[in-house]
């Protein structure tokens, strides 16, 4: 089955306010979306972002066809290393602000209201488990603070620890809403052997 997306909508400029007005609607079949080393989501479902200048609000149903997250053998944050230019005594970032002067400007703000639907073949892998899972989650909140709320449940799994294969017999994510994402996990295995 070849993958599909479609979109259509419109984007009016008002040049006497400065504003503008966007209205999109986003169709997808078996899309894949994303791709890297750590994961993979081939994804379907309906979108549609609507707003203006203030703000946007992006609403739809996705429902997961196919996901793969692979743990890393290697975790852990890379400290990036920053230039530092002394001038008069004083630190500056490379670019010629001072840090605690530096500013950002704000995000563009993006309310989100988004269900997604997990049917199954959504696989977690890597540094000894092997698993799938189902379940429904909700996205709401901005898009720079999503809130996610709903369950993942696992139909079938496998943990190798200490030279021993544990066989997942019940497991849950629970989502809570929390910014960022702080997921409880539960899970029960259990490991037969003669001693």
């Amino acid at each position: 089955l070849a993958a599909r997306i479609e979109a259509k909508g419109g984007l009016t400029l008002d040049s006497a306010s400065g504003g503008f007005q966007l209205n999109t609607e986003v169709n997808l079949d078996q899309a894949t979306l994303v791709r890297s080393d750590d994961a993979s989501a081939t994804l379907s479902g309906h979108l549609a972002v609507a707003g203006d200048q203030r703000g946007a609000q992006a609403k739809g149903n996705l429902s997961i066809d196919k996901a793969e997250i692979r743990i890393p053998e290697r975790v852990g944050p890379d400290v990036p290393k920053l230039e530092v230019k002394e001038i008069r005594g004083r630190a500056k970032a490379k670019g010629g602000q001072e840090p605690d002067k530096a500013s950002k400007a704000p995000a563009y703000p993006v309310n989100l209201d988004i269900k997604v639907d997990i049917p199954s073949r959504t696989f977690v892998r890597g540094r000894g488990l092997d698993s799938e899972w189902r379940g429904n989650l909700e996205i709401a909140g901005q898009a720079q603070e999503p809130r996610i709320t709903g369950q993942l449940r696992v139909q079938r799994g496998l943990f190798d620890f200490l030279d021993r294969r544990f066989k997942i017999q019940e497991g849950s994510i629970d989502f809570y809403g929390g910014s960022p994402p702080i997921p409880n996990i539960n899970l029960k295995a259990d490991a037969a052997g003669r001693d």
